[in-house]
């Protein structure tokens, strides 16, 4: 209990960066490219970010983490409100149940 202020806002900022990262991918990825007409051919980087912060961090990245990045991918992609969201909750949701479970054994 005796943290000073650097250490709690460290571990604030520490707790944040996946969330950060994987929206700057997500945004990075969103933006419109007529670069050699492989515009429509681009990979769901938010199923990627969850599923590597759910396997490296998972007491960081969970499913209200998921739900925003999902809610953002939603906006910037123009697909319906929801689908991402959903999906990267669900996704999120059952490897922490995974996780928790491997580490049980």
């Amino acid at each position: 209990m005796n943290d000073n202020f650097a250490e709690i806002m460290y571990h604030f900022f520490i707790h944040r960066v996946p969330l950060g990262l994987s929206v700057l991918l997500v945004i990075l990825f969103c933006m419109p490219l007529e670069f050699f007409e492989l515009s429509g051919l681009r990979p769901q980087v938010g199923i990627i970010c969850v599923y590597y912060w759910v396997e490296k961090r998972p007491y960081i990245f969970g499913p209200i983490s998921a739900f925003l990045l999902g809610l953002l991918t939603d906006v910037c992609c123009a697909t319906p409100l929801g689908i991402n969201c959903f999906l990267l909750m669900m996704l999120a949701f059952s490897l922490n149940k995974i996780y928790h479970y491997q580490m049980r054994k």
